[in-house]
This record gives C-alpha cells, sequence and structure tokens, in this order.
C-alpha cells in the first residue's frame, strides 16, 4: 500500500442482486487488495446461504468480508423505484452513518459506500492515495460528468471520513432533505441538495467533489484510461434486469473474469 490510509468499503445487497456481489468483491480485490482494511455487506434480504457461500469463495490473504443486519429483508429489487427498491435505496444513508459510528471497528479508517452492481476495473483508492495529507476533506461524493441535468452528485459512490461533522452534521442534513423530498428518485437529489447547502457555508472545504467517470462510470457511457469503476445501473428502460446489465458488452469480459 502506497497510500496514507487504509479503507473500509461499505455495500449493500439481497437475493435479488446477489449475482452482483460476486464480481464486485472479486474485481475489488483484484485492482485494490492492499488498500482495503475490511468490506462491510449490509445484508437487506440474502439468504444465509449465499452469505456462506461468499464466505467460501475467499480466503485468509484477502481482506475480511463482514455481513451486517440491515433490518430490512426486501426480497426483490428488480422493479426500479419500487416500493421495496425504495426501502434499501433511501435507508442507504441511514445505515452508511451506522456504521461510520462505530469508529473502534473501522479503526478510523475512510470508508466508501459503493453500490454492489458496480464492478472495478482499476484502483478506486489511487485518487486518494495521492492527495496532500493535510487536504481537509471529510467527505467525497461522486459528481455527475454526464446527464448534469438531473442532479449534481450521485449516491452510488461516496467516499467519509469517520469525523463527528459527517455523522452528526453532513449525513442527516442528507436523509432529512431525502425524507422530505416528494420528488422521485430522491437519493442523489438529496444529496446533492446537501453539497450545495454545505459548499456555501464554513464547511465547504470538507467536501471533495470526484467525478463520475472515474468511479462510478454507467454501462453505455465512455470508458476512459483512468476509469477505475463501472455502474451497471439500471436506468428504468433500458438493462432492467440484472441478466442484461451483466451481459452488456462493456461489462461482460469482465464479469467472466470475476464471477
Amino acid at each position: 500500500m502506497s497510500g496514507f490510509y487504509q479503507y473500509n468499503v461499505v455495500t449493500f445487497c439481497n437475493d435479488a442482486y446477489y449475482p452482483f456481489l460476486i464480481p464486485f468483491l472479486k474485481s475489488l480485490f483484484a485492482h485494490s487488495n492492499d488498500s482495503i482494511n475490511a468490506v462491510y455487506v449490509y445484508n437487506t434480504g440474502l439468504h444465509l446461504d449465499n452469505e456462506r457461500e461468499v464466505l467460501s469463495r475467499f480466503n485468509f490473504s484477502e481482506p475480511p468480508i463482514n455481513f451486517l443486519p440491515s433490518g430490512i429483508c426486501a426480497d426483490d429489487l428488480l422493479k426500479i423505484h419500487g416500493t421495496q427498491w425504495q426501502k434499501i435505496v433511501y435507508s442507504k444513508a441511514e445505515l452508511f452513518k451506522n456504521v461510520i459510528r462505530q469508529k473502534s471497528m473501522l479503526g478510523m479508517r475512510p470508508t466508501a459506500m459503493i453500490d454492489v452492481d458496480t464492478l472495478f476495473i482499476g484502483d478506486i483508492f489511487k485518487f486518494y492515495d495521492v492527495l496532500p495529507k493535510q487536504h481537509t476533506w471529510e467527505i467525497s461524493p461522486c459528481y455527475r460528468t454526464f446527464n448534469l441535468h438531473i442532479c449534481s452528485h450521485i449516491g452510488s459512490f461516496v467516499m467519509a471520513k469517520a469525523t463527528d461533522w459527517v455523522t452528526e452534521e453532513f449525513i442527516p442534513r442528507w436523509i432529512d432533505i431525502m425524507t422530505t423530498m416528494e420528488q422521485t428518485p430522491k437519493e442523489s437529489p438529496s444529496l446533492s441538495r446537501a453539497v450545495f447547502d454545505f459548499k456555501l457555508g464554513l464547511h465547504g472545504g470538507k467536501i471533495l467533489s470526484v467525478p463520475e467517470y472515474l468511479f462510478s462510470s454507467v454501462i453505455g457511457f465512455p470508458v476512459l484510461d483512468d476509469t477505475c469503476a463501472i455502474h451497471m445501473k439500471s436506468d428504468g428502460a433500458n438493462f432492467c434486469s440484472v441478466e442484461e446489465r451483466m451481459n452488456h458488452p462493456q461489462v461482460e469480459g469482465y464479469i467472466r473474469r470475476y464471477q
């Protein structure tokens, strides 16, 4: 490891999204193994047999994988913006805050919240490793480089340090906006609003926005030489099923490698 930190990774998985989990973990470890302290997977409806299969597929030379209870059991995520989909997506920020608060478990290391339908094709942590150690960032959301008309930031990748400002001010503000917002979707627009609100104040220097094309490039969009991750998300109209998304020409070769 060449940087200042080791990092934690938090994701969320149920049985419907389980096919994404092995490629997520294998590709993450293939590119960032030495930079990871631990991976935390919130169980949002994942069968115990699938948890056991994951643990059996990885060995002691790799970072530990820890399954955490979420209090949510949604057995179907295939309907985008459906009731169960919303239940998980709109709980992510609260669960992220809870795991960051457990500073003794995380060892005060930065923690990345990343959607499980992400495939890694490079080291996502190299960007942070080259920042000056005195940099004041505490939370690092991903800003849109495509579809800017929707909102400025996306909730599929957020890095945070275990600070009181993150857990007591920024994330609670994000949650407050999300829970009072009438529009759907809510997660990314509410994150964008929270970033905007704090950027205007004294805490603007604590927010480090990173580009979407590096950390969460959507399938179908250009993959550049320094792109580190592809988000196999559905737009609700195209590539809706898990199979369609994993068989997309842009990622199918990587999926075969990391299954």
